[in-house]
């Protein structure tokens, strides 16, 4: 994905020294704000009150912002420097994304990649259905990022969407301690 690999790109570089007001992170920072999606989509049938403000996993898909690809952006312009005339808008970037990715999480407290409560088991059980996953569950590696996000934003586990997706994450533990995630 070019938004996840831009992310990475521009978090390694703050990270190993480079400093977040470098023209490369700012030009990058300002790339990924072009790229946030304000189109209403098909995510929206379970999510109809939510404003969007994601981010695609992959060029041109408008209608299905990626949750996981969301959280990478957040954390990435979170840590940049704008011009001040350009910080009003990479905050509100910022909370435009937290904003989508909140009203994104399921009932169960979890985060799937792309919808929220999309995981009525009866759907794969139709007899058309064997053109793959028509599902798309939380998962506790999505869950994980999310809450990696908040808690670089400065938010802790007493609130309400942070306690609730911690929640899903013990809840999913194996019995030999591990984790189970379906992205990575």
């Amino acid at each position: 994905s070019p938004i996840w690999d831009t992310c990475i790109a521009q978090l390694a570089l703050i990270e190993s020294g480079i400093a977040a007001d470098d023209h490369m992170v700012q030009s990058s920072a300002r790339w990924l704000m072009d790229k946030q999606i304000f189109a209403r989509g098909d995510w929206q049938v379970r999510a109809k009150k939510t404003r969007p403000g994601g981010w695609s996993f992959e060029f041109d898909n408008l209608a299905y912002p990626d949750i996981d690809d969301a959280s990478i952006v957040v954390m990435a312009l979170d840590k940049v420097k704008l011009p001040d005339n350009e910080e009003p808008r990479r905050a509100d970037s910022i909370q435009r994304g937290v904003e989508w990715m909140a009203g994104m999480q399921s009932k169960n407290g979890g985060w799937a990649a792309f919808d929220k409560d999309n995981n009525k088991k009866y759907l794969t059980k139709t007899p058309f259905s064997d053109f793959g996953e028509t599902l798309d569950p939380p998962s506790v590696d999505v869950t994980a990022h999310l809450l990696e996000m908040y808690g670089r934003l400065g938010y802790t586990k007493d609130d309400p969407a942070v306690a609730r997706g911690l929640k899903y994450v013990i809840s999913e533990q194996e019995e030999d301690g591990s984790w189970f995630g379906s992205w990575g």
